[in-house]
């Protein structure tokens, strides 16, 4: 494990799914050596106002929450901060100087996103993590998903950089199938389909090799998959601590929809999830660019994101 001596914040409300994303994050947070901040929200009432009484009974419940976590991770680095207002506005100040934001997500939504999660994750300005209420009690390893595309090269990144912080194994998965427009204007045969899958295992082979320069002490597994993206990065491990897609979320319809695979995976995964937005890599991000401009493998991340020495 190597300490990172950053910050992840979580939001925590009281209930038993801020609680479960909590327990997630101090765990994270124990393991690469970064300190947690447990952050609550008072809003106002209707008069527009927080009641003294009631801010002082939050502080006091949001300070036993955090010496909990500590219990339960002994080498936590803990603080406990209330704020006034939304927790949505709350967390995206905060997210200008942390490495991640988790949040609780209700497993299999009925009505997409929680608004607050869906928000965070399109203008937080760092990594969101989104931790559904059930997770394993023994995951391993982290999965990033990969489809060549500059988004995908920084999450295939920053998927390393948590994985070595932890001192877990990294998947790199990469789906295909043929064009669908192909199938029916005319049938391929098994020449044309191998062609197809030799050229997305060249794509996953230079983001592997890309990945493993910049950090070789790295345990990295690629994994080529026949299917749709999103059932191939929910299905690439059986039980993951993390799955991390990217996104790059830069338009005013992709803060509807991040993208089809992060949207899907976010929201469908039974595992915690980490959407990297292009716009919104924070100094974790910052930190993972910096150790593959420094590798000796060429760069298929464009100069604008790679940090300057």
């Amino acid at each position: 494990m190597t300490g990172m001596f950053g910050e992840i914040v979580v939001g925590w409300s009281g209930s038993g799914l801020s609680s479960r994303a909590a327990e997630w994050a101090a765990r994270h947070a124990a393991r690469s050596g970064r300190t947690l901040v447990l952050l609550r929200a008072v809003d106002n009432n209707d008069d527009g106002v927080v009641p003294p009484e009631e801010f002082d009974a939050c502080c006091e419940l949001t300070e036993e929450e955090a010496a909990r976590l500590a219990r339960v991770e002994p080498n936590l680095r803990v603080r406990a901060i209330v704020e006034r207002g939304s927790l949505e506005v709350a967390l995206r100040h905060f997210s200008l100087r942390a490495d991640l934001v988790v949040l609780g997500r209700r497993a299999h939504p009925e009505r997409g996103f929680h608004t607050v999660v869906g928000t965070l994750a399109t203008r937080s300005a760092c990594p969101v993590v989104a931790v559904p209420f059930a997770t394993d009690a023994a995951p391993r390893g982290i999965v990033v998903g990969i489809d060549g595309t500059q988004a995908s090269v920084l999450a295939a990144m920053v998927a390393a950089q948590e994985a070595t912080a932890i001192g877990e194994p990294l998947t790199i998965a990469h789906s295909w199938l043929e064009p669908s427009a192909w199938q029916t204007a005319f049938p391929l045969g098994d020449e044309m389909i191998a062609s197809i899958e030799d050229v997305h295992r060249r794509t996953l082979h230079a983001i592997v090799t890309e990945v493993q320069a910049a950090f070789p002490e790295l345990t990295v597994t690629p994994k080529l998959l026949r299917g749709s993206a999103q059932s191939v990065l929910v299905h690439a491990d059986d039980h993951p601590e993390l799955i991390v897609v990217g996104s790059r979320a830069r338009s005013v319809a992709a803060e509807v929809l991040l993208g089809s695979v992060a949207y899907e995976a976010a929201l469908h995964a039974d595992h915690p999830v980490m959407i990297v937005r292009e716009d919104g890599i924070g100094p974790v991000g910052r930190r993972a660019l910096e150790a593959a401009r420094h590798s000796a493998a060429p760069h298929s991340i464009p100069s604008e994101h790679v940090p300057l020495a």
